[in-house]
């Protein structure tokens, strides 16, 4: 039970983290594609376009936050031989998702924010 417990939590924390990598690195450039198509296909005011600009910011910060709280809140439950485990795991995580980033950079036709 305790091994299966801590598998799921490993997965879990790995899984924050590799989302706050992916959101640190293209997400900028993603969100604003993804508010400029809104503002094309919607029409927005400049006014509009302003206060959805700062309500995806608000909503990035506060994500950004719960992802530290929760990456906190694990390492909390875990020995310290299970943190430097879990650091380890995710610095495997990193490199490899940096590998495949490397491998698709110029291969990737899909254009962030256009659905």
């Amino acid at each position: 039970m305790k091994k299966t417990l801590f598998g799921c939590l490993v997965l879990c924390t790995s899984l924050v983290s590799a989302a706050a990598l992916a959101d640190n690195h293209r997400h900028t450039g993603h969100h604003e594609n993804y508010l400029q198509h809104m503002a094309e296909q919607l029409d927005l005011s400049t006014e509009q376009q302003v206060s959805l600009r700062e309500l995806h910011e608000e909503h990035r910060s506060e994500h950004r936050a719960l992802r530290e709280q929760h990456k906190s809140e694990v390492n909390a439950l875990l020995t310290p031989e299970q943190q430097t485990a879990l650091e380890e795991m995710r610095a495997e995580r990193r490199a490899r998702m940096a590998e495949r980033r490397a491998e698709h950079a110029g291969h990737d036709d899909h254009k962030p924010g256009v659905h």
